[in-house]
């Protein structure tokens, strides 16, 4: 039996484009003799449509798009096609079905992890995250092993190792393949990397498909090849055997912040710039802007915004306040004139002043403070809305991890913004793409095209200076004041960061991250910070995911933070 695997980026909750583009992969698998097509879980809409599935309308849009997608499958008798849904279709006890069809019929209706009988030919289907059936008693009966996980898992930097762990928890159950399902897209805040994997028992390895390229997967049990097909080249076959493959004992090793190689920052680059796009392009907005402070933050966004967009679509402004140096707009003209994208200089010293003069009546006899620092994010904000709103682009917020775990940040100031890009990127990795796109990443693509493994070192490159090195170089700083670094405020990045990192990510309380050898004040004062700033966090822009655990809606703290001094006690 001939099985096809699809792989797309659906329209998210656009069910009737979603519907086209199942009858147009059922059409494919076809055509190339297949007699089995798999769709992922939430391939109809999308991941996920939440409290949508309590509407009406909802449902009756899924049931037509269902009637259609059958009246279709009629012309394709001699195909079975597997294809899950986001809710309780008709006679299922659960929220997540899946329907088994055959030529313009229903033929079974599941709502669990399953075992499907089709022609012979058994596959066992995981539908969720609980296997709730006894593989082992079920394996020892039955001569070929199919394991399909239909259920998509979101990205994060080390999804290869998450991927690797749950092989590894089944592997005893697998005699011959397992396939982990996937779809592309930013969803709110989870993005999916739309890469199917394949984990080969006999020969112990993993293979995978070209990420972020809509297409169709086929695996002959007989001849135990796997080939793809791009939706946007069908005449292609590309061999995923003996090119998008590498042995199971190295295949996800890196597990654990602040480790990564040359293919995950290459992946990760690839996806911030897919996810930019898509999300932007959903919110119904194809023009952006950003605000360049001559930072390393708002310089790896403006990048970011200009892979994804193309210059011509990238507004930047930088505006300088009594406080910012002449470097740090020289080098924001540097960037912009590097990624040949528009910026505009607008000074904010006469509307500072006017601030102040108007206000000085109230704060007579009272020290320059944070209230005065404030005042210039808040002016910042302002005329890079006005921007946004008069001529229709998406604003793009700057801030990093680091800082929305520490509040390092004004609200309605530069924690302004329709997305939060750097949201859950460390400031530490924020250096580790800027040097990584600095090796000439153009000429790295080229040559591997989008390849999953591969030595970046027997690839020959040239330092190419595409975020200015002065920008990487100089100490961070939100210059709101005379001589301020960011260090004055907060303990080193390379500390920081793994303390954040341990906290959120590894579920680690302060006594423990102590216990790892870290200076228990400053450990005390981040986690302080981390509780006493839910609050800016609940009022800060959405951001995209890209670790195990962001600051965002997987995230579940009380607002309040007044009880971090009983946890910390």
């Amino acid at each position: 039996m001939k099985i096809a695997i699809a792989q797309g980026i659906p329209f998210y909750l656009d069910i009737d484009k979603n519907c086209q583009l199942i009858n147009k992969f059922i059409e494919i698998a076809n055509k190339e003799n297949s007699q089995l097509l798999i769709f992922p879980q939430y391939f109809m809409t999308g991941y996920d449509p939440g409290d949508l599935t309590l509407y009406s309308v909802f449902k009756e849009k899924i049931e037509n798009s269902i009637s259609r997608i059958l009246s279709y499958s009629r012309n394709f008798e001699n195909l079975y096609i597997i294809l899950p849904l986001p809710f309780c279709y008709q006679g299922c006890k659960f929220k997540d079905s899946v329907l088994i069809i055959k030529n313009g019929e229903i033929k079974q209706k599941l709502n669990e992890n399953s075992f499907v009988k089709i022609d012979n030919f058994q596959i066992f289907l995981i539908l969720n995250k609980t296997l709730n059936i006894d593989l082992e008693s079920f394996f020892r009966e039955t001569k070929q092993s199919f394991i399909v996980n239909l259920l998509p898992i979101p990205y994060n930097y080390y999804k290869d190792n998450d991927i690797k762990k749950f092989i590894e928890s089944i592997k005893k159950y697998v005699s011959e393949i397992y396939i982990q399902c996937s779809i592309g897209g930013v969803f709110d805040q989870n993005v999916f990397d739309c890469e199917t994997n394949f984990y080969i028992k006999e020969e112990n390895k993993i293979i995978v498909t070209p990420y972020l390229d809509e297409g169709l997967s086929f695996y002959n049990p007989e001849g135990k090849n796997i080939e793809f097909i791009k939706l946007s080249n069908l005449e292609e076959k590309i061999s995923l055997s003996s090119e998008y493959y590498v042995n199971f004992e190295r295949f996800g090793n890196i597990s654990k912040f602040p480790e990564f190689d040359e293919e995950i920052l290459f992946k990760l680059h690839n996806l911030m710039i897919f996810s930019v796009k898509n999300y932007v392009n959903n919110s119904g907005f194809n023009k952006v802007c950003v605000g360049l402070s001559g930072g390393i933050d708002s310089a790896l966004v403006g990048y970011i915004a200009t892979k994804a967009f193309g210059p011509e679509n990238v507004y930047s402004y930088t505006l300088p306040s009594p406080f910012s140096s002449e470097g740090s707009f020289k080098d924001s003209f540097n960037l912009a004139s590097n990624l040949g994208i528009k910026c505009d200089k607008i000074n904010i010293n006469t509307i500072y002043e006017t601030y102040l003069n108007e206000l000085n009546p109230y704060f007579l006899g009272k020290p320059f403070d944070v209230t005065e620092e404030n005042i210039q994010a808040r002016i910042r904000a302002n005329i890079l809305m006005a921007f946004s709103n008069k001529f229709g682009y998406f604003l793009l917020n700057t801030s990093n991890k680091s800082e929305v775990a520490t509040g390092y940040g004004t609200m309605y100031g530069d924690i302004t913004g329709g997305v939060c890009v750097l949201g859950d990127i460390y400031k530490t990795l924020v250096y580790k793409l800027a040097n990584f796109i600095n090796n000439d990443y153009e000429f790295i693509e080229a040559h591997i095209k989008n390849k999953r493994f591969f030595n970046i070192s027997e690839i020959i490159k040239e330092k190419k200076e595409i975020i200015p090195e002065n920008i990487i170089k100089k100490a961070p700083s939100a210059e709101l004041r005379h001589g301020q670094k960011d260090q004055d405020s907060l303990p080193p990045y390379d500390i920081l960061d793994l303390i954040i990192y341990y906290f959120l990510e590894e579920n680690k309380d302060h006594e423990e991250i102590i216990s790892m050898g870290f200076d228990r004040e400053t450990v005390m004062y981040t986690i302080k910070l981390i509780f006493k700033n839910e609050y800016k966090r609940k009022q800060a822009p959405p951001l995209l995911k890209f670790s195990r655990k962001s600051f965002g809606s997987d995230r579940n703290f009380p607002l309040n933070s007044f009880y971090y001094n009983i946890f910390l006690s």
